[in-house]
């Protein structure tokens, strides 16, 4: 079981259209390609709030990942390193069942554009997870949601930025890791995966001009971490290519 939970911190699934009411017409006044159902939205993010609301949070500190690897410091280095990289908009979180010990959420976003990788992504739902949340154990007394500090949970409607490895999945088989992406809904033949969300997760709250670093210790150490400072400008060439990636 230990390795199932090694194996799910670094994969992540699709869900269908089918069922949701995702879409309506050609936008006109802002940088989606489409309009989200915006009420659909707003029960999402209502729903979450809740749930929050009513949560006993533990806060925790991922640490060191190990040796820096990969990590991009240009747009350029951004696009090599990720299979798909795009821009999206945030469209539902919702906690992963069956998975005692860990907490795992999956983030439904909604593709706006896709800047590298396959096109038939765009205008669709794709889901990633992520490895904090709400956690399921047998005797839960003191919390029941884990807050990881280098990587917060964006808010359903924002923007995100991000490169993701797509896989194949066979949602026949009956190993564990398959049968938990489908008892969690997951029902394509594609698999998300999330490549770096600690270096390489920008996001841009409802109501802020410009994307950031989803990592706000890496944002408050620049002074002293090389890494920081070129992520930290590699984020200013995001947002100076902002009329680009729209």
């Amino acid at each position: 079981m230990k390795k199932l939970f090694i194996a799910l911190a670094l994969l992540s699934f699709t869900a269908p259209l089918t069922g949701y009411q995702l879409l309506s017409s050609k936008n006109q006044s802002d940088d989606s390609t489409f309009k989200i159902n915006q009420t659909r939205l707003q029960h999402n993010s209502q729903h979450w709030q809740n749930k929050i609301d009513s949560a006993r949070i533990e806060t925790q500190t991922i640490g060191s990942p190990g040796q820096y690897s990969l990590i991009p410091t240009s747009v350029d280095e951004l696009k090599k390193y990720n299979p798909l990289l795009i821009k999206g908009t945030v469209f539902n979180l919702e906690p992963m069942k069956n998975c005692r010990n860990e907490a795992y959420t999956k983030v439904s976003v909604f593709v706006d554009q896709v800047l590298k990788g396959n096109k038939k992504t765009e205008s669709m739902i794709i889901n990633f997870n992520l490895n904090s949340g709400f956690i399921f154990k047998p005797q839960q007394d003191e919390f029941n949601y884990i807050k990881k500090t280098e990587v917060p949970m964006p808010e359903i409607g924002s923007k995100i930025i991000t490169g993701l490895t797509p896989r194949k999945i066979d949602p026949t088989k009956k190993d564990p890791i398959t049968k938990f992406f489908v008892e969690n809904q997951a029902a394509d033949h594609l698999s998300y995966s999330i490549n770096d969300p600690i270096h390489s997760f920008w996001i841009k709250k409802n109501n802020q001009a410009d994307f950031q670093l989803n990592n706000p210790l890496l944002n408050q150490q620049s002074k002293d971490d090389w890494y920081a400072k070129k992520l930290l400008n590699l984020t200013e060439q995001l947002n100076h290519l902002k009329k680009q990636i729209h």
